[in-house]
């Protein structure tokens, strides 16, 4: 069992994964991630749950690992959850999983599958105007957009509402975490398979990955 941050990453990762999934492997969104950091009583029963849980039984099978995003947690926060799950606790190379969906093409091709034609360049112009702006870092802007720094810290899934309220006042269409995030990855899957190779190349090694065991 892998278990992941939410519904968004249940469907996503299993695309991303594809036939390299593991024979009896599932990917399952987890509910009410936040318990995982919340105070030290309630944290500690969480991951109880979540440890019994890696551990497997006969009707569930053991975890192979939990991914989480890096979305409003300090890395004191995200070491602590290593900590306690003695190893099992990953994280995204990047703020959130739309990080990595960024793309002016695959957002110009999912605009116009809800009736917004908007061409790749415009997309691009938009988030070139608008990209830097703070309110998508948590502490001050960066400049460089698309640049690498960018693409790790920049606040996608804001980024992604304003944009998609911005670019569609005619006929307004609002961002969908779930159902535009898996069609940006089915986008990319299909016709520029090589942008999600940092993604794709994170779910294979958390399939892969063996638990730390517990001193």
């Amino acid at each position: 069992m892998l278990w992941v941050e939410g519904p968004t990453e249940e469907i996503c990762f299993l695309l991303l994964a594809g036939r390299l999934l593991p024979a009896a492997t599932a990917i399952v969104g987890m509910v009410n991630t936040g318990d995982l950091e919340s105070r030290r009583a309630r944290r500690s029963l969480a991951w109880e749950v979540y440890e019994r849980l890696s551990k497997g039984s006969a009707l569930v099978p053991p975890a192979v690992a939990f991914s989480f995003d890096r979305e409003d947690r300090t890395e004191t926060q995200i070491q602590d959850m290593k900590r306690c799950s003695s190893g099992l606790a990953h994280f995204l190379p990047r703020l959130t999983y739309e990080n990595f969906l960024l793309d002016e093409e695959a957002i110009s091709a999912v605009l116009d599958s809800c009736g917004i034609a908007k061409s790749p360049q415009e997309v691009k112009a938009w988030i070139e105007t608008h990209g830097a702006n703070r309110k998508y870092f948590p502490a001050g802007s960066v400049r460089d957009i698309f640049s690498e720094k960018w693409l790790e810290t920049v606040h996608a899934p804001k980024l992604l509402k304003d944009l998609f309220d911005d670019l569609s006042v005619d006929a307004p269409v609002r961002f969908d975490k779930v159902k535009h995030s898996v069609a940006l990855t089915e986008w990319l899957i299909e016709h520029k398979p090589e942008y999600l190779k940092e993604i794709r190349e994170y779910v294979v090694g958390l399939l892969q990955v063996q638990p730390t065991e517990r001193t």
